[in-house]
Parts: structure tokens; sequence; C-alpha cells
């Protein structure tokens, strides 16, 4: 029922309008602080199909992110992270296979390691309407939106709380996993923040989802 994602995606001071000028380090931090108040679950989507259905988060409390993230009114990118609970299960189950690996990695396993992602990447150069645009480009940014794209690349530095990678990027991905794969042991690595960034999967923010999770009983 639980879902890990990044704090910026539910708690933000960012406009919508603003998210493809973050990309280009152009936007600015804005007031007043915008937070989810409910939201729309999709495991999984196949053009306009959702194979594995769909997940309604409407109570507030279910939507939790790191008291530092709030504090610093999202501004501090190293507690960049949420947690989001679900009513019921997902009927896709749980991260990778038992033992899971939901376990902070040592610099040993991280630095230089090859790593692997996937979302559903947006088409921001199709946001707006565009001269002698067609039903076929519409078309083809809804389908960019629409299906799942998966890549990888490697870390390249790495620090405490967070580590940079030269993954291939677009906006609408933050808030995937980064996980390392030996054949079919897949872990964690941690959270795509945006271009050449991810956030860590530290002990300390185990303590903190485990606290949380605790609290949903």
């Amino acid at each position: 029922r639980h879902l890990l994602t990044a704090a910026h995606c539910v708690f933000s001071r960012l406009r919508e309008s603003s998210v493809c000028e973050s990309e280009a380090g152009d936007a600015r931090l804005e007031d007043p602080v915008l937070c989810a108040k409910s939201i729309s679950v999709f495991p999984g989507r196949s053009g306009g199909a959702l194979p594995f259905g769909s997940y309604a988060i409407r109570d507030p409390r279910s939507i939790r992110a790191s008291a530092r993230w709030r504090v610093s009114r999202a501004a501090n990118v190293d507690s960049d992270f949420a947690l989001l609970t679900l009513e019921r299960p997902l009927a896709i189950g749980s991260w990778g296979k038992p033992p899971y690996h939901i376990a902070a990695l040592p610099d040993d396993q991280l630095k230089g390691a090859v790593v692997y992602t996937a979302g559903y990447p947006r088409q921001c150069r199709f946001d707006a309407p565009l001269a002698n645009s067609s039903d076929a480009t519409w078309a083809l940014r809804a389908a960019a939106e629409d299906t799942q794209w998966s890549t990888f690349g490697s870390v390249t530095d790495i620090a405490r709380d967070s580590f940079s990678h030269d993954l291939p990027f677009r906006p609408g991905q933050d808030g995937s996993p980064v996980w390392i794969q030996h054949g079919n042991d897949r872990k964690l690595a941690g959270i795509l923040l945006g271009k050449n960034r991810a956030l860590r999967l530290t002990a300390h923010m185990i303590k903190i989802l485990r606290k949380w999770v605790a609290q949903d009983g």
C-alpha cells in the first residue's frame, strides 16, 4: 500500500507551468506552497488503457513528506522524499522479490555502479499549441505520456544524501525509482530527482519510512 516518490511531486513551490522551465534552470521558487490534497495512482498505462486499474488517495494524512522538506518550504533537496499510502494494496505486488532489498547501499556498491530507471516522461515541447499543429501532433504527445520508458546509466559521484548520474532524463520522470540490477537481483538505490541528480536511499530515510508505515498499522 506504500509508494515512495519525490516530495516535490506532492509538495512544491513551483508553478505547474514552470516544470519545463525548472529543467532549464530558469524557474524560481514561488509562494504559496502547493500541497496535494488527493492523488490518483495508476500503476501502469498502455496508451489510454489502465491494465492495473487506478487507486485514489483521498485523505491528506496519507500523503507524507519529510519534515525537513516542509520546514525548508520545498528547498532542502536532500530531504526530497514522500510516502503515499493507498487504501488497498496494489494488484501488482511489492518492490522486487523477497527480501526486497530495501536497505541503504554502502558507498562501494553505489560508486560507479550501473543504474536503471523507468517512468512516464512528459513532452514539454508539445505543452502549447504549435503553428500549423495537427491532431497527429497531439496524438504523439499523448502516446509519449502514456508509454513507460526505461533506461540505464551510471553513478558519477556520491554524497551522503544524494548521488549524481548520467541517466537520460526528461521532465515527468522525477519521483521514479533508481536501482541496481544483477541478474534477477534488484536493489533500490534511490529516487530520481531530475537531470543528473538522485536522492540516495539512506538509513535515516528508511527509519522515517518505517515510522510512517507503522503509523498505518
